[in-house]
């Protein structure tokens, strides 16, 4: 009988195989085995007061301590936060729905999650969200010299897409203008020096008609003179242009903004 006594205290005893505390009546069950007194940390726990420093987190004794692991605030001791990097003086990494849900100096709530206000090239959605002489600009937190960066870089693209733009624009008006001179019975400047006037006395009459509402003018090479000029419809703009101040060499008579109107260039052959 004593013998069968002795063999259940030494089962019930240290180093025991166990799966509960329950197991181990003057100890604490730790990886399936009883060890003596109450947890210290690392140990298996089911709840704080399995542990020597009475918090057990996620099924291990902690000390709540600066650095230890946790899960929420109570798992820290000495007023301590819990935060993503253990208990500490914040809960930066946690998530949350707002600047309440975060504590600990500078702390906010960032994109769902408590970060500290960023440093440059930090992730940001607001100026709030970054350090003090720092600006927001696509979503990253620039300092001074970030921030000139960034501006610079902007004004060179959109002085490229401006430069891009005019000579889209450019290529467009000449082809236009091309068109326009063609229906004209104008060759291009760069050949027009090659020309010679019609055959025969007199003046010349260039004309030129609108393809929808456009400005369209009638033209003058460049060895005529306008002498005068207009519209074949009296309700549209008629104006001459294309001369300098003393001379309408090479000049055109402009019909304005309307659809289906011709214009007329009269022109004299220079001497």
């Amino acid at each position: 009988m004593r013998w069968l006594l002795l063999i259940s205290l030494i089962a019930c005893g240290s180093d025991a195989e166990c799966t509960k505390h329950g197991d181990c009546p003057d100890g604490h069950c730790s990886y399936r085995r009883c060890k003596p007194g109450i947890g210290n940390d690392g140990d298996r726990c089911d709840v704080d007061s399995d542990c020597l420093k009475r918090h057990c987190v996620r099924s291990r004794c902690a000390s709540g301590d600066r650095g230890a692991a946790c899960y929420v605030a109570s798992d820290c001791g000495n007023g301590l936060l819990c935060g993503v990097n253990g208990c500490g003086d914040d809960n930066v990494g946690l998530g949350c729905d707002g600047d309440g849900y975060c504590r600990g100096e500078g702390v906010l709530c960032i994109r769902r999650q408590c970060a500290r206000r960023g440093g440059t090239n930090a992730a940001c959605d607001s100026v709030e969200d970054c350090l003090a002489n720092h600006a927001c600009m696509d979503n990253t937190c620039l300092d001074a010299e970030g921030q000139r960066q960034r501006t610079a870089r902007l004004a060179e693209e959109n002085r490229k897409h401006a430069a891009r733009l005019a000579e889209e624009n450019r290529k467009y008006a000449a082809a236009e203008e091309a068109r326009m001179l063609e229906q004209s019975g104008v060759k291009p400047v760069r050949t027009a020096e090659k020309l010679v006037h019609p055959p025969g006395a007199g003046q010349r009459v260039r004309t030129a008609t609108a393809q929808g509402n456009n400005r369209v003018f009638a033209a003058c090479r460049v060895d005529e003179r306008l002498v005068g000029g207009g519209c074949d419809r009296a309700d549209v703009a008629s104006f001459p242009s294309e001369f300098s101040a003393s001379d309408t060499v090479g000049a055109r008579w402009n019909c304005n903004g309307a659809n289906d109107v011709t214009a007329y260039a009269l022109c004299a052959k220079l001497p």
